[in-house]
C-alpha cells in the first residue's frame, strides 16, 4: 500500500517550492518524488510513474 502527498513550502529568495512524494506503507521509504516551482497535474502522474519503476526494480 502506499501513500502520497503533496505540499508546498517557501525557500527565502528561491520562492515557492511544490515537493510530490509516494511513500511505501511497508518499508516506510519515499519510493518517488518530484521538485518543482509550479503546481501541474503532470507532477503528480511523473511521481506515480518514478514510484512505479522503482517497484519493479526491487
Amino acid at each position: 500500500m502506499w501513500q502520497t502527498d503533496f505540499t508546498y513550502f517557501k525557500i527565502i529568495e528561491w520562492g515557492w517550492m511544490y515537493l510530490s512524494t509516494v511513500l511505501n506503507d511497508f518499508s516506510r521509504y519515499i519510493i518517488g518524488w518530484k521538485l518543482g516551482t509550479n503546481v501541474r497535474a503532470e507532477d503528480v502522474t511523473d511521481t506515480l510513474d518514478a514510484a512505479m519503476g522503482r517497484r519493479l526494480k526491487l
